[in-house]
């Protein structure tokens, strides 16, 4: 019967099955996501956020008898203010879609998906991206704030369209990573960026001291990606920014590293999901300096070939699967690394380590629905 109530409130389009057979809500409009959600709490029935805590890297779906729910209608660019380099947008807005409007206006969002991911939403809430920007290599750095959903229905929101509207308990970082375990993301406030003067992008294989030599230029090297898939060689992405003869000059620096420039401002995909069969097994992500990423990557590929790894070492993370997890880990602790099981467990200790959940946690329903 309440299946039947919330399919007449969203309409076909917003009622549909997965090839699975598992039944998909798909609200347009925040209220539409409120009744979607009150409605699953009243009848103690579960949801589970689509495409965002299942992926990437094997994270466990749910029984298909779980109604999922998508926020691919919620996909309205609602501002972009280009003075004040801010634009808000829902969260089921694409990459792509987001790309193609701040082109128009000669800005973008330095943070691009990893793995299958395709809007924001779902970036955001894996807390996995690749940063093109040397000065601020973080994603939380790139949300200026947001709206999200309890799972009693009540909307929460944090931040605003500056720094200074921050104030307050950061619920907007904190839930950055969350998996929609804690909240279902609703809206953002991005900072945006200026595109720069020319950008180029290069591969090479990964050699020891690639990520030191990149670092020597900082001002240009805007983002470094490292890989070593299962049974490859591991490369090296690198992309440069800023003045045509700053660009030329940061190649140039980087010869003896042999680079193979691909198309100019093409940005490399990485796609997590298939580096590795036993991604589905679970991951390991750790946190370390620039340099330490590149030789806990090297010494992967070197001891365990069987296993995929990446790195991202100007944001100071890196992730790798693979059946010796226990080697793993000591490899990134050998390092000087900081290593944790990835995607994170439902568990207390693993909440407990999600930035400021100790400070506002009182804001969240502790009967939370959402999985």
């Amino acid at each position: 019967m309440e299946s039947e109530f919330r399919s007449a409130i969203l309409g076909p389009e917003g009622t549909t099955r997965s090839d699975s057979g598992r039944l998909v809500f798909a609200p347009c409009t925040p209220e539409e996501l409120k009744t979607v959600v009150t409605s699953s709490l009243a009848n103690a029935e579960k949801l589970h956020l689509l495409a965002a805590s299942a992926r990437p890297w094997g994270r466990t779906r749910p029984d298909s008898t779980v109604a999922g729910v998508s926020l691919s209608r919620l996909g309205t660019i609602l501002k972009i203010d280009a003075r004040n380099r801010v634009a808000s947008i829902e969260a089921g807005v694409s990459h792509e879609s987001l790309g193609n409007a701040l082109a128009k206006e000669r800005l973008r969002w330095p943070v691009e998906p990893v793995g299958e991911h395709e809007s924001v939403g779902a970036t955001v809430v894996s807390g996995l991206a690749l940063i093109h920007s040397a000065g601020l290599p973080d994603l939380r750095h790139w949300l200026l704030g947001s709206q999200w959903m309890l799972g009693g229905g009540t909307f929460l929101g944090s931040g605003g369209k500056t720094i200074k509207n921050s104030a307050g308990y950061d619920i907007t970082r904190a839930l950055v990573g969350s998996f929609g375990r804690i909240a279902i993301p609703v809206d953002f406030q991005l900072r945006l960026e200026a595109i720069p003067e020319r950008r180029a992008t290069a591969e090479a294989d990964v050699a020891p001291g690639i990520v030191e030599a990149a670092l020597r230029k900082p001002q240009e090297i805007e983002s470094i990606h490292l890989s070593a898939m299962e049974g490859a060689h591991p490369s090296a992405w690198i992309s440069i920014s800023g003045r045509d003869v700053d660009v030329e000059t940061a190649l140039e620096s980087l010869r003896d590293f042999r680079l193979r420039r691909s198309e100019e401002g093409g940005r490399q995909r990485i796609n997590l999901d298939s580096l590795s069969k036993c991604a589905r097994s679970g991951a390991i992500k750790w946190t370390a300096g620039p340099v330490a990423c590149e030789r806990i990557l090297v010494q992967v590929f070197r001891e365990l070939p069987s296993h995929a790894a990446f790195a991202a070492p100007l944001s100071r993370w890196g992730i790798a699967s693979g059946p010796d997890q226990r080697r793993l880990g000591d490899i990134i602790s050998e390092n000087g690394g900081r290593a944790s099981f990835w995607p994170p467990t439902g568990d207390q200790s693993s909440t407990e380590s999600i930035p400021g959940f100790r400070e506002f946690r009182r804001a969240f329903d502790p009967h939370s629905i959402l999985v």
